[in-house]
């Protein structure tokens, strides 16, 4: 499946869902040079796969609109319409409400012993999916339509989350939730770590629901950062070292509350419980995105971790020490050092890429020179092997035809005569017909420029082939001091300066 690919994609590269959203010939260049690359191996342009990138289309911009989409070989054409009925005014309200009563029972209430869990079950989410699919008489959220209806079905509160998942509805009711009452000092302390969430109601909803479905929830939780507080902000290292666990975990809830449902309160929660349990891959993606922007020069990057190479440093009077970029065996790292091994480890990495993306285009080009599953030359092989039957047929029948033909001319026999002529004119018919085969064989053999194309084409990717191989060698061997300098940074960066 590439839908979860393809959400993280939209996600990271287009302008924000809004109803004036125009889509561009190099977004659409960029997005088909991402497919390429991301599935190589994939026909994603079959009927499977269009369905999923339109659903992935349809669900980015289904908080601001609906989607018109088109696809039309490699080019893509939507627009965004704005809905014009709220769920509450929906006319097939009633509808829904009759589908969710008359299956009642395939709704699991106090799922998993939890009384605070709803699941509705595959086939009652699909009676209810099947029928909101085919709506035609009003353009709405469909999404929403569906919380809002299994909401007033299942009298649910505003705060309880509805999260539909492909197989399942699973509903989580925070009305009666176990909270504890943080009071005013707790509140930014570790009593009010989950703000007052219990922990069990947590790790019930991230195995159920997020761990195995979100596999690049914090990979796109860590483009966001850098993205807003690097690229855009600039921010200092003072106030990244203030402000980056609360910044990054905004972004978790930010995230959380578009991909799940709108409840803050226990997002919030929930938000510090997973980036406690993803801190280290949070901040591991960072670094790489760091390492980045270092290949490409960027001269803010290179001045924001030059602070972790200061050792220590005056503030109002008072010396602190810098955590240090030091790896786990000891060694100290330098920014110019950090910065080569960046360049080549991500020069090598992108080459392959490269390399990747022209071993695809050749292997399309030779693919639209075979024949019937068969190269030119195996195609030609076949054609010349053809021929030479057919021309050792002609010979023998030209004898032969030399044979009967004196036999009948010297025979005085009558019936004799009779039939040796009789075999002498199949024998005409057999090589007319064999001839006409040569000729047709003939035809069809490719040109010789042809061929030399096609050997060319194969030699050049045989060529890229070993080069990327040879590159790979070299990746590998950059690959153990790159992950080293990463964790390096990352060290870095989760750490604070001390005063001394």
């Amino acid at each position: 499946m590439i839908f979860s690919d393809l959400k993280l994609y939209l996600k990271t590269n287009l302008a924000a869902p809004s109803l004036d959203f125009i889509w561009s010939q190099e977004d659409n260049k960029q997005f088909f040079a991402y497919i390429k690359k991301s599935f190589p191996d994939q026909n994603v342009l079959d009927d499977d796969g269009i369905v999923e990138i339109k659903q992935a289309f349809k669900e980015y911009f289904e908080d601001v609109g609906n989607v018109i989409f088109y696809l039309e070989g490699r080019h893509i054409l939507l627009k965004v319409i704005s809905y014009e009925t709220n769920p509450e005014e929906s006319i097939n309200l009633d509808a829904i409400f009759e589908i969710i009563d008359d299956n009642e029972g395939l709704i699991e209430f106090d799922y998993k012993g939890n009384e605070n869990q709803i699941l509705i079950q595959q086939e009652l989410r699909k009676k209810i999916f099947d029928f909101v699919d085919n709506i035609r008489n009003e353009e709405i959220n469909k999404k929403e339509l569906i919380k809002y209806a299994i909401r007033e079905a299942l009298e649910l509160q505003d705060s309880d989350i509805i999260v539909v998942k492909f197989d399942s509805i699973f509903i989580k009711l925070l009305s009666n939730l176990k909270r504890k009452q943080i009071t005013n000092e707790e509140k930014y302390t570790k009593a009010n770590r989950y703000n007052g969430i219990d922990e069990d109601e947590l790790r019930s909803f991230y195995e159920e629901y997020f761990l195995n479905d979100n596999k690049n929830f914090f990979s796109l939780v860590a483009k966001l950062f850098v993205d807003k507080y690097f690229i855009e902000d600039r921010i200092d290292n003072s106030e990244y070292e203030k402000n980056v666990f609360p910044y990054i975990q905004l972004i978790i809830i930010q995230q959380l509350v578009q991909t799940f449902d709108h409840n803050e309160d226990f997002f919030k929660g929930f938000a510090g419980y997973i980036f406690r349990i993803h801190f280290q891959e949070v901040f591991m993606n960072i670094s790489d995105l760091i390492l980045n922007e270092l290949y490409i020069s960027n001269s803010y990057m290179n001045e924001f971790l030059k602070y972790y190479s200061l050792d220590v440093v005056v503030i109002n009077g008072l010396k602190y020490r810098i955590p240090p970029l030091k790896a786990d065996n000891g060694q100290l790292w330098n920014l110019i050092s950090i910065s080569s091994i960046a360049k080549v480890y991500i020069k090598v990495k992108a080459s392959i890429e490269k390399l990747g993306d022209d071993v695809i285009a050749l292997g399309e080009k030779i693919s639209a020179m075979y024949i019937g599953g068969m190269s030119p030359i195996e195609y030609n092989d076949q054609l010349s092997h053809k021929n030479n039957t057919a021309v050792s047929e002609i010979a023998n029948s030209k004898k032969e035809l030399i044979v009967y033909s004196d036999k009948a001319d010297a025979t005085k026999d009558a019936d004799e005569k009779k039939r040796l002529k009789k075999k002498v004119s199949t024998i005409k018919s057999r090589l007319t017909k064999l001839q006409a085969e040569k000729e047709s064989i003939e035809s069809k053999i490719i040109d010789s420029t042809v061929i030399k194309r096609y050997t060319d084409l194969d030699v050049e990717l045989q060529k890229i082939k070993r080069q990327i191989k040879a590159e790979e060698k070299i990746l590998l061997q950059n690959k153990h001091t790159y992950i080293s300098v990463k964790k390096t940074i990352t060290k870095a960066l989760i750490s604070k300066k001390k005063r001394i």
